[in-house]
């Protein structure tokens, strides 16, 4: 009996200990990406463009407006988006994170894919001459093993906030462009 207390023992504090994940790093650029092809059966590839360029409108940085390209039957939409980090894992109240990143959407009739990347964190300067604190994913995540799920370092807690931006942020993405941009009409109220 005692040596089933034991194993068990053993089980939890390896389950406390696990690593996150990786995160998903492309094969070429070696860069943290996010990406998918998503189908999209009934919606046209004029209509899946406006949702797009709706999306991109909403997360673009204010100075950078997003950009279109047509490329061989495929528009191109990027974008340079932004995302505010939940600050609640840092025990910190006063200084704000922000996420930045781009977004190439590529758009055909039925489907279109989506890349994240070139993530950056940025944290506002807190003593003169106030001067932001810019890190890039690769070199937050890449350098080092992951952290702990359980962990409470630095990097355990800006793991964690990136991981809920980036689901955040697809989630977003995914369910803008399934969403129709004209309201439709609801039995006989109109």
């Amino acid at each position: 009996m005692k040596h089933f207390f034991s194993f068990l023992l053993l089980l939890s504090a390896q389950a406390h200990a696990q690593q996150l994940a990786q995160v998903p790093v492309d094969a070429i650029t070696h860069f943290v990406t996010y990406s998918a092809v998503v189908t999209t059966p009934a919606i046209s590839q004029a209509d899946l463009l406006a949702r797009t360029r709706v999306w991109a409108n909403a997360i673009a940085v204010p100075a950078k407006p997003p950009l279109l390209v047509n490329e061989q039957g495929t528009d191109v939409v990027v974008v340079i988006g932004t995302q505010v980090l939940n600050t609640g894992y840092f025990n910190t109240s006063a200084t704000p994170q922000t996420l930045y990143y781009t977004a190439t959407i590529a758009v055909r009739k039925g489907r279109y894919q989506y890349h994240l990347t070139d993530f950056v964190f940025e944290t506002p300067g807190t003593t003169p001459p106030f001067q932001p604190t810019v890190v890039t994913a690769e070199t937050a995540f890449l350098h080092t093993d992951p952290p702990k799920a359980t962990g409470a370092s630095y990097l355990a807690h800006l793991r964690k906030a990136f991981d809920e931006a980036t689901t955040q942020i697809t989630a977003t993405l995914q369910s803008s462009l399934a969403k129709s941009l004209t309201a439709e009409p609801r039995g006989r109220d109109w």
